[in-house]
């Protein structure tokens, strides 16, 4: 192969990688998003459940 061909080559090679990451990149950032949404619900849920289970230890210690 010549010079400019190996350029050609490696300047698409190059091109395609950095797209790749970009792609990946976009996909994190996505997974990243939906898993904090679950999470913050989550998070609310437990502090429900927490409220609750003392509302019910309070409600046993007065029996």
């Amino acid at each position: 192969l010549s010079l400019q061909e190996r350029r050609e080559r490696n300047k698409i090679a190059s091109a395609k990688y950095r797209a790749k990451k970009h792609r990946q990149n976009q996909e994190m950032s996505t997974t990243i998003a939906e898993l904090s949404a679950e999470n913050n619900v989550l998070l609310r849920q437990l502090e429900e459940v927490k409220s609750e289970n003392l509302e019910l230890k309070e409600l046993v210690d007065k029996l």
